[in-house]
């Protein structure tokens, strides 16, 4: 008797990891990038920061007070301060760049249009900061100021969207979030990929890189997003078979490498592609096979 398809495609999944050719933790990523993330916008005021900050010294020892609300209202006053509101925008557009690499690539966005959105990215960031401050200062207890920051960073957040869409438009605001779900995946992509091409010979410069990573990164995310929905709808309709459903999930991964090898070919030298289509069917024939032996041994 078969298993039901949804378990089926669990197993799979294990089954054929050596066929997905960059590993993802998504979540672990995904937690690290934000926790890195909160301590960039927190870090020591550095460079033209620390400069613009200077000559206040009693807000600057009270940044570092123990007093939770004497450190908040020090980093109100400190932004009511234009120099140092500049400098303070000026790092927190730097740590934008840094934390969206590749943003203007996987967008379509020329040179200006990049530079209007991470205005808009640090602006929108300082402000919420500024908010947050705002609640530090107040003195509530944990439990209430948890609350409120917790509601002000979910209407910043929509705030933001609403922001980006009417920036961006509704096709690129789209591809914004697929960009921001395929962050997780972007580090592992460009690793697989330098090894994969160091492998066939060919080497990879960061020009060439950029590109490709983003675009494989996002169609990760994209793949994942279609195995999830084919488990959702076979949980709904019920069994299939399951050759059917091995297929499907190879087929879903081979279109994802035709779309990325395609992506690839304008900024990969034809060795360099021809080395990488090499990689995905290799990966391929193997995947075959270990799910042609699965199948032997599953299968009454």
């Amino acid at each position: 008797m078969r298993a039901p398809i949804s378990s089926v495609l669990l197993v799979m999944a294990c089954t054929t990891a050596g066929y997905l050719w960059w590993e993802l933790h998504a979540e672990r990523h995904a937690t690290v990038h934000v926790e890195q993330g909160a301590l960039r916008e927190h870090e020591p005021a550095s460079g033209v920061l620390s400069q613009g900050i200077a000559t206040k010294s009693p807000q600057v020892l009270d940044l570092f007070s123990a007093d939770r609300r004497t450190s908040g209202n020090a980093k109100v006053e400190l932004l009511k301060d234009p120099e140092y509101r500049k400098a303070r925008l000026a790092q927190i557009r730097a740590n934008q760049v840094r934390r969206y690499p590749g943003l203007a690539e996987a967008l379509g966005l020329s040179e200006r249009e990049a530079d209007q959105l991470f205005d808009l990215l640090a602006e929108q960031q300082l402000n919420t900061n500024a908010e947050l401050n705002g609640i530090t200062a107040k003195g509530l207890d944990r439990g209430a100021e948890r609350e409120e920051r917790t509601r002000i960073q979910e209407e910043d957040g929509r705030k933001r969207d609403e922001l980006l869409q009417g920036f961006l438009g509704s096709a690129r605001f789209e591809q914004w979030q697929t960009y921001q779900e395929s962050l997780p995946s972007r580090a592992e992509a460009g690793q697989m990929l330098e090894s994969v091409l160091t492998a066939g010979g060919q080497s990879i410069d960061g020009a060439q890189l950029e590109p490709v990573v983003t675009a494989a990164a996002i169609e990760q995310a994209r793949y994942e997003k279609e195995v999830q929905q084919l488990l959702q709808e076979n949980r709904a309709t019920g069994p299939h078979p399951l050759a059917q459903a091995q297929e499907k999930m190879l087929s879903l991964r081979e279109e994802s490498n035709r779309r990325i090898l395609d992506a690839a070919a304008a900024h990969l030298s034809p060795e360099q592609l021809a080395a990488l289509s090499r990689n995905f069917e290799q990966q391929a024939t193997a995947a075959r096979d270990r799910l042609n032996s699965y199948q032997q041994r599953t299968t009454p």
